[in-house]
């Protein structure tokens, strides 16, 4: 019984080695990984794609959503609207505080 046990794991080294050399058998195993990489981007892709209907939507129906746009990215304010500025990198001590 023992050297039946014996020849069974050096068949199955035997096998592992042949499948794992064999050139066709990495090739395949690469392919699978490529596959499922082009998969997972497949899926990000897929997830841009309806933001970005989303957003095109928006933008041919909704015009306060263009027009939030045009000001956010352009820096623009309405005709009438008065744009306050702070700054926010000052700090106040305490002996400006009491004057």
């Amino acid at each position: 019984m023992i050297k039946k046990i014996n020849y069974e794991y050096i068949l199955y080294f035997i096998i592992t080695l042949v499948l794992l050399l064999n050139k066709g058998n990495r090739m395949l195993i690469m392919r699978l990984i490529e596959r499922n990489q082009l998969r997972k981007n497949i899926i990000v892709l897929k997830t841009q794609n309806r933001y970005l209907k989303k957003k095109i939507f928006f933008l041919e129906n909704n015009t306060y959503y263009l027009e939030r746009i045009i000001r956010n990215e352009l820096n623009m304010i309405a005709p009438g609207e008065i744009e306050y500025r702070f700054n926010l990198n000052t700090t106040v001590t305490d002996d400006e505080n009491i004057e």
